[in-house]
């Protein structure tokens, strides 16, 4: 998914004449100008950021008060890089080659996916989402709120949004979704030079990986400090949980095996052994059964191959949007034949009686901690006697 940057032409001619100034040696007093603006933006510069867990991006602060945001994307083998650069710095500074420029604070967002929403809730600017395709599957009750009220536009569908109803909102970024190429309404858009950034969080392998893109957010929000305090909180009881589990007496987790996902058409789609979910089962102490498996996405198997390989799984966690084991065997009887099943260990991410977006898809990257609480008090009740779902919840 390649992106074409190209530099702000009011920019360019700024630096043309920048540059004539400079190989002029007589023009020593503006030279010395554009010296001292550049020493002065250097007080808003941003402070180092830590990257501990994710691998998918890197942020870079430069003397001059900008910031260079780098995004990788695997599935394409390529890196996109961002300047992101204070509204108040002057035009005199100079673009990186290779780099979009981006506007920091940013005041106005449009969003592709769900997933990008929690953050702007976390970092308590939900009024900055202006544009979002199909608005009814928002579950974040802030943003919620909005919806209701009119204050966020529905700009159509993810792979196809509507041109002329984000132009009107006039974002000043637009966060997409990054797999495969870009749609042809987003290449639109950003020949219509609104920035367009291409996340990949998704690629993470790490659940703390993904959380940890609300420090891109915090950049890009001009909330580096609460980004970081809130990304340290999540750590912090991710790893706390994970300690407890760990202290567990010697053999605990042999016998909690784990069977995950569910029939798509033709295919049964498991996670990977090296998956962020993979990595949730492990670091809660269960055995899953692909766990020796070495793909970081998903599995497309058949039935007999998940059959074979997991019947006698102890749990039965992320079956799909099913409310009823009744719901379950009625959409494949077949079902009924796994021990989890007859065990009634079943749990799958639709909350009863769900109104709108469901909180799985929308808030679960974001909270790595609550989700990783969720599969400990299942495997290990002693552990959260007092625990109530956040996103898994047990289906009869």
């Amino acid at each position: 998914m390649p992106i074409i940057v190209r530099m702000n032409r009011p920019l360019f001619i700024a630096f043309m004449a920048l540059w004539a100034g400079v190989l002029c040696l007589a023009c020593q007093p503006e030279k010395q100008q554009q010296v001292a603006e550049e020493q002065a933006t250097s007080a808003l510069a941003a402070p180092a950021v830590q990257v501990r867990h994710a691998t998918g991006f890197s942020l870079a602060p430069q003397a001059n008060g900008s910031t260079l945001l780098s995004v990788v994307n695997t599935q394409r083998q390529d890196t996109l890089r961002y300047w992101l650069v204070p509204k108040n710095a002057p035009d005199t500074l100079r673009q990186p080659k290779n780099t979009l420029r981006i506007e920091v604070p940013v005041a106005q967002v449009v969003c592709t996916s769900t997933t990008h929403l929690p953050y702007l809730d976390l970092l308590q600017q939900s009024k900055t989402l202006v544009g979002f395709p199909q608005p009814k599957l928002i579950s974040t009750p802030a943003l919620v709120k909005r919806v209701r009220t009119r204050q966020i536009a529905n700009i159509g569908v993810p792979n196809a949004l509507n041109v002329e109803a984000v132009l009107a909102l006039q974002p000043e970024i637009i966060m997409a979704f990054a797999m495969g190429s870009a749609p042809p309404s987003l290449q639109q858009l950003a020949q219509s030079g609104i920035p367009v950034l291409y996340n990949t969080d998704w690629q993470e392998s790490s659940p703390l990986g993904l959380a940890e893109w609300i420090k891109v957010w915090g950049v890009l929000l001009g909330q580096e400090a609460r980004a970081d305090s809130v990304f340290n909180a999540i750590e912090s009881r991710y790893l706390t949980l994970q300690n407890k589990v760990k202290a567990l007496p010697a053999g605990t987790g042999d016998s909690l095996t784990i069977l995950s996902g569910s029939m798509y058409g033709d295919s049964w789609y498991v996670p990977g052994g090296q998956s962020f979910i993979a990595q949730y089962f492990a670091h809660a102490g269960g055995r899953y059964a692909w766990q020796q498996d070495s793909t970081q996405g998903s599995l497309a198997l058949s039935f007999e191959a998940v059959y074979q390989k997991a019947a006698t799984a102890n749990y039965w966690i992320g079956v799909g949007q099913y409310s009823t084991l009744k719901d379950l065997q009625a959409d494949n009887p077949r079902y009924a034949g796994f021990a989890a099943f007859g065990q009634q260990q079943v749990y799958s991410y639709t909350p009863p009686n769900l109104q709108g977006g469901n909180p799985y898809f929308e808030q679960a990257y974001a909270r790595p901690d609550l989700m990783l609480a969720d599969i400990v008090a299942i495997l290990h009740p002693e552990v959260l006697p007092q625990h109530q779902p956040n996103f898994f919840y047990r289906i009869k």
